[in-house]
């Protein structure tokens, strides 16, 4: 019977009624032996002393008093002794006495029925709700065991967990912690699937890039090797187109690896309260010779120190792209403005260009790696320089967004919202 349950505490709770059962026993008979005892005693000690009166006195001189004194159970000492004499007289001794009076045989067997029973009633009723109890427990340990396979089987959680949000208790604890814990799981399943997708993407994206210029710089070095007459002009276009395409594969990949740290957090930041106006300063000075040479204004516009904690060399880099994309964008006689201002609870650095602009179906995807707008003015352009700018921004607190119309150029504004530190230096 025990093999078929198959909870050890229900078992050893049914182990634990079966020992007490003797115990129960041999207490309620020694407890009946002991209260039926007195009782027998007492009857037998109230009938010698009404023996005794009755011997001491005749019928017309009975004292009723003494009488009813009796019959109360207030014994006469003088009528037990009188009595005990006269029935030690006849033979009759206590042990006798309670032998020869049949009334007195079932007192002991009543008091123990009675006491083993009313024990046992409150022993069963005991081990019925210990029983009801272990049962509930145990049916909601199981409902969490299925709730828990559900979401390592299904990666997702069943009914049974809404459950606990109406409990009280440990195992309501349990429930909202396993919930917890269900939840992560889940969601880190759910980002391993998401990973795993965007590795094949990502694959099959470097894979796209990469392979258009090595087919390039193939067939450039197929001609030249079948051609051994091939003028020195032709020849030398040949080896600067290669050149070109072994510079945009350099980009690519340093830039994939770059972003591929970055978004893997194998890259610490250097984070350190300086003037963010200076890392933006310094990231646009490259590029002033560009700037003249293509007849664009490229000015930087900072009315005071823009004291915030960043990393200076990742956001100049950032910040990089975001001034080389906007001079590719620029037509001759067009100009970049880098400007920034700080607010009560940010700071806003906006590149702003009078190039060719965003068409508004454009902007959702501006940020995508290899992503190459209608508008772009290199047809070899890689089309990660946006997308790594934004990662490298988001690293260090900060949102990109763009704006702009088409002809009308376009803006692009970091917002870094101040913390800490910054806050108390303003």
């Amino acid at each position: 019977m025990l093999q078929s349950i198959p909870n050890r505490a229900q078992k050893q709770l049914i182990l634990l009624v079966l020992a007490l059962l003797p115990v129960l026993i041999l207490g309620s008979h020694l407890t009946a032996k002991t209260g039926a005892g007195r009782f027998i005693a007492a009857q037998l000690e109230q009938d010698t002393a009404l023996i005794g009166l009755l011997a001491e006195q005749s019928a017309e001189n009975l004292d009723v008093g003494r009488l009813a004194a009796v019959l109360d159970g207030q014994a006469d000492p003088a009528a037990v002794s009188a009595g005990q004499a006269l029935l030690d007289g006849l033979g009759m001794t206590d042990e006798a006495s309670y032998s020869l009076f049949s009334r007195y045989l079932p007192v002991r067997r009543t008091w123990f029925w009675s006491l083993f029973g009313q024990a046992l009633l409150v022993l069963l009723l005991v081990f019925a709700a210990a029983w009801s109890s272990l049962s509930r427990l145990f049916r909601q340990i199981r409902q969490i065991s299925e709730a828990a396979s559900s979401v390592i089987e299904h990666n997702q959680m069943n009914a049974g967990w809404a459950k606990a949000d109406d409990q009280e208790g440990d195992l309501a604890a349990l429930w909202r912690m396993l919930a917890v814990l269900a939840e992560r799981s889940a969601a880190r399943i759910r980002d391993m699937a998401a990973d795993r997708s965007f590795l094949q993407a990502f694959l099959s994206d470097v894979s796209h890039q990469i392979k258009t210029p090595l087919a390039s710089l193939r067939l450039y070095h197929e001609l030249m090797l079948s051609d051994d007459a091939m003028p020195d002009d032709q020849r030398r276009s040949f080896l600067e187109q290669g050149m070109a395409q072994l510079e945009r594969i350099d980009w690519l990949v340093q830039g994939l690896l770059k972003m591929a740290r970055l978004e893997a957090r194998a890259v610490p930041m250097d984070f350190r309260l300086t003037d963010l106006a200076e890392t933006v300063r310094a990231a646009a000075a490259p590029f002033a010779r560009q700037a003249a040479k293509q007849q664009v204004s490229l000015t930087c516009q900072f009315s005071e120190p823009l004291l915030i904690e960043h990393d200076p060399d990742w956001v100049a880099e950032a910040f990089s792209n975001l001034v080389k994309n906007a001079l590719e964008h620029t037509p001759s006689g067009g100009c970049v403005t880098v400007e920034g201002e700080a607010g009560p609870m940010s700071i806003q650095i906006r590149v702003r260009d009078t190039g060719c602009g965003l068409a508004s179906s454009e902007i959702p995807f501006i940020f995508e790696r290899f992503y190459r707008g209608s508008q772009s003015v290199k047809p070899n352009a890689v089309g990660i320089g946006l997308s790594l700018a934004r990662t490298i921004l988001e690293r260090n607190g900060a949102d990109l967004s763009a704006a702009g119309m088409p002809g009308q150029g376009s803006v692009f504004t970091a917002t870094f919202l101040w913390r800490g530190e910054a806050l108390q230096s303003k």
